[in-house]
């Protein structure tokens, strides 16, 4: 009795020191995990109240706007902000100041600001009324149907145009690239001048645009005015038979190089397809002129019958200060191109006009492709030939 007695008496210190154990642990744990600082939970926030939101107007000649904000942020910390130059925005720390100034346009302005921090924004409109009564262009002294006249040689070109507003657009048809703005000043008054640069015309055919002229402080108010450039007087150059000679003339089809120059369609000249020209070179004209130029414009008149594969579409112009036949005394001086004919005998003129930078009186026509070929290859009997029906050379003087 006396052992189990002992055992009871062990098991209730055991099961109290337990206790005492676990009690002392779990208020260790409790101590240890109280944070040894204070967390501030306060909510930084920016407030722009809805009623204080709407649309801010201001009259032509400006003003100021406060807009109310509630904030626990300091200034520096958020932004306010305006995406116009006019509309000019300024913070403290409970508002934010709107000013406009003085509206010179003759159309309402608009501008957004925002006053934001971090994903906190708020946009405001703005708009601005513009002058009334607008005023009128006129170009000349006149509100419609002035007509400036051009020479063909162009030039620089001096319009006025007069209005209170001030003219800042210019603007020549965009297709018209032979027509530049240079600048625009200020003249007498209300007077504007506009300086043009206008190309040389190289156009047998008058050449007109048409000319905007506006202004950024009301783009609907236009005027314009019309440009008309003289036709450049193109003048035949006589081509006989004796200036003329070639690398590849083909015997027996077609007439020679007479056939080139005696004004009958129904004659041709023909180029070598019965074997390859000598050295495998371009099949070319050669023409010793009897004056120098320093334009030139090719014609030709498609031969007169046939399928039209000869029809020649592109040619160099090679020109040389001696003439003679020697590959290092000849320089390639311009490209053209040509339309194709739209039948047999017809003729065409080419796209572009030579230009050499000094007169030249020798001259090679080197064509490069033709209707059925693109390029020619001279090197192969089938590749390398071209036929036509007239040669026409034109030129002008200065």
């Amino acid at each position: 009795m006396r052992t189990v007695k002992t055992k009871e008496i062990n098991m209730k210190k055991n099961t109290l020191f337990t206790t005492l154990l676990i009690g002392a642990l779990c208020f260790m744990g409790i101590i240890s995990c109280k944070p040894d600082y204070e967390t501030d939970f306060e909510v930084k926030e920016l407030l722009v109240d809805y009623h204080d939101r709407g649309i801010i107007s201001f009259p032509v000649n400006g003003g100021e706007k406060e807009i109310p904000v509630k904030t626990n942020l300091p200034v520096e910390k958020w932004n306010a902000r305006s995406n116009a130059e006019w509309c000019r925005v300024e913070k403290n720390a409970d508002k934010v100041t709107v000013s406009a100034t003085t509206n010179n346009l003759y159309m309402t302005r608009t501008a957004k600001i925002s006053i934001a921090y971090g994903h906190q924004e708020y946009t405001i409109e703005v708009s601005q009324s513009g002058n009334t009564g607008v005023p009128s262009i006129t170009i000349e002294g006149k509100t419609e149907g002035t007509v400036i006249n051009v020479t063909d040689k162009g030039g620089v070109v001096s319009v006025t145009a007069s209005s209170e507003m001030n003219i800042d657009y210019v603007t020549p048809d965009f297709e018209n690239t032979w027509i530049k703005l240079i600048k625009i000043e200020q003249g007498s008054g209300n007077e504007q001048i506009i300086t043009l640069q206008i190309d040389t015309s190289f156009s047998d055919q008058e050449r007109t645009a048409t000319v905007t002229v506006q202004s950024s402080e009301y783009v609907n108010q236009k005027a314009s005015f019309s440009i008309a450039q003289d036709p450049k007087v193109w003048v035949q150059i006589p081509l006989t038979s004796d200036m003329l000679s070639a690398n590849a003339t083909q015997e027996n089809d077609g007439h020679g190089l007479p056939g080139l120059v005696d004004g009958v369609k129904n004659t041709f000249y023909h180029t070598l397809w019965s074997k390859v020209s000598p050295g495998g070179k371009p099949h070319f004209v050669q023409m010793n002129l009897n004056e120098p130029v320093q334009y030139l414009r090719i014609a030709y008149s498609s031969r007169h019958n046939g399928d039209g594969g000869g029809d020649v579409t592109r040619a160099g112009i090679w020109v040389s200060e001696s003439g003679k036949d020697v590959d290092s005394e000849w320089f390639k001086a311009a490209t053209v191109t040509f339309p194709l004919p739209s039948g047999r005998a017809v003729t065409v003129q080419s796209d572009q006009v030579a230009v050499f930078d000094t007169p030249c009186q020798y001259i090679r026509f080197v064509p490069e492709a033709r209707r059925n070929k693109d390029p020619l290859d001279a090197s192969n009997t089938s590749n390398g030939w071209w036929n036509m029906g007239e040669l026409y050379l034109y030129t002008f003087s200065e």
